[in-house]
């Protein structure tokens, strides 16, 4: 633009041209170009700095007369018809100006004027300079308002380019009319990403492309972009899609307009977040259940629990019933199977569950065996029919690995008593009731009772104190002399375990052994009393010399037994306690005997290598076969129950099961020993009978080790 104003100046014999633009945002002209005749450098500068901040008002000065009339004008002299403001009326020695229009069409765009400064005499009034700035003008003006289409065009082209090859979904929607909010083009990767068409789009409304329960905050944010509330809105929805998968968007919605700020039409852009919300659901799916079965986990079945329970609060007749689940034998059908097998189960037992129940009730897996399961709005005869149909289901065999596999559940049944109930307080006591159900024999279901809890409580308070038992050396050993029935001579002792117990006093094995073995103490608890016992033993003999060999009976519990090193504990305390290993007795259960995986190398065998003696202990009771005795060449004595001890003497059938166990334990090489004589009788026909040893209150009670020596004094004494 300086160029052209020199040339202007230079053509027409001025000594100086000015351009001013007009700024329609800010409602000023502006001086767009400044030129002067022979001008200095500094006077260039001088101009460039004055020209950024030179403006007028519609009126103002000669360029805003023109710019508000439009007319070409002519002034003569200086300061005439010019403000303070008006810097071409207050520039020094300035003699005359001639400004005109720069239009385009009906508009004013700018105003281009030339300049005197030199004093000569007054330049007259020259129409046909005006005519030629006018003509020159329009001119200006046809190349700006072109330039402006171009740009405009471009910009356009710039746009549907960009808008057709996006790589995020794009619409173009109506601002006003019928329009308002329809669709009026969609790009390849919006079709792409709701696999539609654009002919399937175009017309709809945007809302009505969400999901329907999206739909009111779809519109919601639309309507209060068109309405002017914001400038932009952002929404995160689902879309369904044509081929029924629903996706996932971020949607930004803005306007497009024109240069009076008017809007054009609304542009939607849609990012696809389809990955990530599904990774996130996989993620809060995996938070909320049970990876093998895909059952709800303990803290979405709690959640669901506390919302039923709030409802409960608003209505009491739909308080809810809990179920807690617990199926039998489990571990041993998983030890021996394989856990392979037992996820097997696991998942068909989820899936027999779930067929039983009632529409709305709800099963989940806690963890191992454990299921709980939510009736909401039944009554206690309702949840007792569904527990029945539970163990229904479940006895029905299992078939894994190509065999039939027998399981019974135990079912605890918890229902809500009111609004002061809470999720973990009917677990609990859902869990009190499965074991009393457990401890009925499993296979059926037991309803919660106050005196449940209570019982639960206790054997709670009895763990704890049965860990701080074994850690504050509260445990003791008493000692059950063994008699040969030939001679009457003490030959060993079985070594029992007593509790101390700081308000209880002595408790016995029966109230705390079943408890060790199923929390895993029995293993801390079993090491020492095989420690303390092979001490005592080998302390008896240092003192008593006299004595001769005396053997120590232990018990080994299946819990121990499964115990990794168990060998190597075993002969670490021989030799830690000097005492010799033939002089030790191992005691296992004639359950754990008979069980398959106690054949071949297995830790009696690892036990037998080692020198100490095995004994079957309980022998009668259980399931015993000739075939599994007869694969156990490590048993070295065979224990007789004392419930069929009792009978010896009075019930030929005892009598006749305890000459079989003597004669079978005789063919195996093993010697018999008698438990719980209590009567002369009953060691006369035992040792009729053959059995070799006996135990019991009849020879003497078990006592402490200090009491030994006086009773083996009175047994060498003949008392």
């Amino acid at each position: 633009m300086a160029k052209l104003l020199g040339a202007l100046g230079q053509t027409l014999g001025w000594d100086g041209a000015r351009a001013w633009l007009v700024d329609r945002e800010a409602g000023l002209l502006r001086c767009g170009a400044v030129w002067e005749r022979a001008a200095s450098a500094e006077r260039l500068r001088e101009l460039e700095t004055r020209r950024a901040q030179r403006t007028l008002t519609p009126g103002e000065g000669l360029p805003g007369g023109v710019w508000e009339t439009g007319q070409a004008a002519w002034e003569d002299g200086p300061g005439r018809a010019a403000s303070a403001s008006g810097a071409d009326a207050t520039e020094p020695g300035r003699q005359a100006a001639a400004c005109a229009a720069i239009s385009t069409g009906e508009e004013v765009a700018g105003v281009l004027g030339v300049l005197e400064f030199h004093s000569r005499e007054a330049r007259p009034r020259d129409d046909r300079l005006l005519e030629l700035l006018s003509a020159l003008g329009a001119q200006i003006g046809n190349f700006i308002e072109r330039t402006r289409a171009e740009d405009a065009l471009g910009r356009v082209e710039l746009f549907r380019t960009a808008f057709e090859n996006a790589p995020v979904g794009m619409a173009l929607f109506g601002t006003s009319g019928d329009g308002r909010g329809r669709l009026l083009q969609a790009n390849a990767a919006l079709c792409d990403f709701l696999a539609r068409s654009e002919e399937e789009l175009i017309g709809q409304e945007l809302h009505r492309l969400s999901h329907v329960e999206d739909r009111d905050a779809d519109l919601a944010a639309t309507t209060t972009l068109l309405d002017g509330h914001v400038s932009t809105s952002v929404l995160e929805a689902r879309y369904p899609r044509a081929d029924g998968r629903v996706a996932w968007g971020i949607v930004h919605r803005t306007l497009l307009r024109d240069e009076g700020g008017h809007p054009l039409y609304g542009v939607a852009q849609v990012q696809d977040i389809t990955e990530r919300k599904e990774a996130e659901g996989q993620l809060a799916h995996q938070a909320l259940h049970d990876p093998l079965t895909g059952l709800p986990n303990r803290v979405l079945f709690l959640d669901r629990l506390g919302h039923a329970l709030i409802r409960t609060r608003r209505d009491a007749a739909v308080r809810p019933a809990v179920m807690f689940i617990d199926l039998d034998r489990f571990k041993v059908v998983n030890d021996s199977l394989g856990h392979k097998a037992g996820d097997e189960i696991l998942v068909e037992t989820a899936k027999r569950i779930e067929f039983v129940l009632r529409p709305g009730d709800t099963v989940a897996r806690l963890g191992g065996d454990e299921f709980t399961v939510l009736c909401e709005g039944a009554a206690q005869v309702d949840a007792i029919g569904v527990a029945q149909r539970i163990v229904d289901a479940l006895a029905v065999p299992f078939t894994v690995q190509g065999r039939d596999v027998f399981l019974s559940a135990s079912i605890g049944i918890a229902a809500s008593g009111g609004p002061q109930d809470s999720a973990e307080l009917l677990v609990r006591d859902a869990d009190a009731a499965m074991y009393r159900a457990k401890g009925g024999g499993g296979n059926g279901h037991a309803v919660f009772s106050q005196a449940m809890l209570d019982s639960t409580l206790k054997r709670l308070e009895l763990e704890s104190s049965l860990r701080r038992a074994v850690e504050r050396g509260e445990l003791c050993l008493f000692y059950q002399p063994q008699v040969s029935l030939a001679t009457n001579a003490i030959v060993g002792f079985e070594a029992l375990v007593r509790w101390r117990h700081p308000e209880r006093g002595m408790v016995f094995p029966g109230e705390f052994i079943a408890l060790a073995e199923e929390t895993g103490l029995i293993v801390p608890l079993g090491r020492w009393v095989l420690q303390e016992a092979c001490r005592e033993a080998q302390r008896w003999r240092e003192h008593r010399p006299s004595w001769g060999s005396l053997k120590i009976s232990v018990n080994l519990s299946p819990r121990q037994l499964a115990e990794p090193g168990l060998a190597e504990l075993v002969s670490d305390t021989l030799a830690a306690t000097g005492t010799r290993p033939e002089d030790l007795w191992l005691e296992i259960t004639e359950s754990v005997v008979m069980d398959e995986r106690m054949s071949g190398a297995e830790p009696l065998t690892e036990l037998k290598a080692i020198g100490v003696g095995i004994a079957i202990d309980d022998f009668g009771i259980g399931f015993s076969s000739l075939r599994r005795l007869k694969e156990l060449p490590w048993v070295d004595a065979v224990k007789l129950d004392k419930s069929f001890v009792d009978g010896v003497c009075t019930t030929s059938g005892d009598r006749a099961i305890v000459a079989a166990g003597i004669s079978l334990a005789h063919a195996l090489e093993a010697a018999t020993v008698a438990e719980g004589v209590e009567t002369a009788a009953q060691a006369t026909a035992l040792r009729e009978l053959g059995c070799e040893l006996a135990q019991g209150y009849f020879f003497a009670r078990p006592m402490p080790g200090a009491e030994i020596d006086a009773l083996f004094s009175r047994a060498r004494a003949g008392g």
